[in-house]
């Protein structure tokens, strides 16, 4: 630049010409950027989609997408080419080529620059990577946290048709039917269903009264008379065996709960804690949607609707062969409980329809509608680590290139050091304690970073704190790792110099 200049080119052509280069780069990494994206969201959409519904992200190669990235590769590309530009356009010929050595004034601004750039990128890649750590954690404990269902071994069916029809009587022969065919099917252990399963995403609800009960529904509890609306469902024989719930007192719905038997009840624990407090429940009575009914078991705790639940609500439980309303029941859900539950599929569909021909049927695991409750979180896990792993990258490779630059401006200078004595481990250490101090600065900046957006990450977290220590110290450890190996390339390269050469070169 400083030959050019004094040649008598002019500022504005430098920058021009600076600004153009630029430009080719950027416009050349956007046109890779969208390849390698497009290859990446093929290869990952699938882990980010359920067998209960369409993909979670769809993303095409498009005109808008294009243009937007056209758009950011021009802006980056000019403001990235402009400053550095307009700075270098303002050195006077004679300390340009005054200075033209590896070591020059100018270079040494021009490193002292990029490390600045390099810790803010080093913050920002703490951030992401703090921010990634803590949504995958989240999204791993919703997966993983107890159920109180087993939901890796039961396939729901979901029969319509003829089946839940209004002639009560009718429905329970087919019911019946139903159950003794899927019994038959080789591989099943058990057979169950009701309105709803859990974690389906569904809920039924009831009011509920409870003799004797000293609970009083809150003032935004929905209720009516004084009988809070709560979770309620009708359930076949065997339920809580199938969808693997204890029974922890009394006994699971069993074939003496036929139609005009007296009517009974199964609650969970958390209500008859409500209710009944240290009481035992057995033998006590429930008024739910005006029928009286006896309380013959209590279920453990589990998840009802949904993996994000994060306290147990209370709910009742109640035959489905003793239902008496005359409405059509749209849906019935048949729980079947096995080692393979999606190799029922088949046999599960012949029974069905050898029983009633119009019945109509559809499948899914229990695991697949219990992985759909948080098919968001899912997606938003994948999506900062995503970008986390890019922002980890862009700040190794920043890193990188600083000091890879630092070292070839001061070869001059590392030469003399060991003509004078120094060692490799000399310079070796020189350099990366060079790269520590700019790390460090970055991680400074960083944590400041996750603790001012640690408050908007909160909603979007379950059970995890958004300052949880542990979790910032997993995001420092590997940012710092992968920050220092990047520098030790470099550093490596500046203590195996060759002192003659390095001299010889000036």
């Amino acid at each position: 630049l400083g030959v050019r200049l004094a040649l008598g080119a002019g500022r504005a052509r430098l920058i021009r010409m600076l600004v153009v280069e630029s430009l080719l780069l950027a416009m050349g990494g956007a046109l890779l950027g969208v390849v390698v994206a497009q290859a990446l969201v093929a290869a990952m959409v699938p882990y980010m989609a359920l067998a209960t519904g369409p993909p979670a992200l769809l993303v095409a190669l498009d005109l808008r997408l294009l243009a937007f990235t056209g758009l950011v590769a021009l802006v980056s590309g000019t403001i990235a080419g402009l400053l550095p530009a307009v700075r270098a356009s303002r050195v006077t010929p004679q300390v340009s080529l005054a200075s033209s050595g590896r070591g020059g004034i100018q270079g040494k601004r021009a490193t002292r620059s990029m490390r600045v750039m390099v810790a803010a990128q080093v913050a920002l890649s703490l951030t992401l990577v703090a921010g990634a750590s803590l949504m995958v954690r989240s999204f791993i404990g919703l997966a993983t946290n107890p159920t109180g269902v087993d939901a890796n071994r039961v396939l729901i069916a979901i029969v319509s048709g003829s089946l839940t029809g209004p002639d009560a009587a009718r429905r329970y022969d087919i019911v019946e039917e139903v159950r003794r065919m899927l019994r038959t099917i080789p591989g099943i252990e058990s057979v169950s269903g009701g309105r709803i399963t859990p974690l389906s995403s569904g809920m039924a609800a009831a009011p509920i009264v409870v003799p004797g009960s000293s609970y009083k529904p809150g003032a935004s509890e929905p209720s009516i008379n004084g009988a809070a609306f709560t979770p309620f469902n009708h359930v076949l024989p065997t339920y809580f065996g199938t969808v693997g719930t204890p029974i922890v007192m009394g006994r699971d719905f069993d074939d003496r709960d036929r139609p005009g038997s007296p009517g009974v009840a199964i609650v969970n624990q958390t209500f008859a804690r409500r209710h009944f407090g240290e009481a035992n429940p057995l033998g006590r009575t429930l008024i739910a949607a005006g029928d009286t009914l006896e309380i013959v078991g209590v279920a453990a705790d589990s998840k009802t609707s949904s993996l994000k639940e994060t306290r147990t609500v209370p709910m009742g439980f109640a035959p489905f062969t003793q239902l008496k309303t005359t409405a059509a029941i749209p849906v019935l859900r048949f729980a079947l409980r096995g080692d393979r539950p999606n190799s029922f599929r088949v046999a599960v569909s012949s029974a069905v329809r050898a029983v009633d021909p119009r019945l109509s049927i559809e499948f899914r695991t229990m695991r697949d509608e219990a992985d759909a409750t948080i098919n968001r979180e899912r997606l938003m896990a994948w999506m900062a680590g995503i970008f986390a792993a890019l922002g980890l990258a862009m700040a190794v490779i920043g890193l990188y290139g600083t000091f890879t630059y630092a070292v070839t401006r001061r070869r001059s200078e590392t030469g003399v050091l060991m003509a004078v004595g120094a060692g490799r481990a000399d310079i070796l250490q020189m350099i990366l304690r060079e790269a520590g101090l700019v790390l460090a600065a970055g991680i400074v900046v960083g944590v400041a970073g996750v603790i001012a957006t640690g408050r908007m990450m909160q909603s979007l977290l379950v059970s995890v704190s958004a300052h949880d220590p542990w979790m910032l110290t997993l995001a420092i450890t590997g940012v710092a790792g992968a920050a220092m190996l990047a520098s030790l390339v470099p550093a490596r390269r500046a203590s195996r110099i060759d002192p003659m050469v390095a001299l010889r070169e000036e």
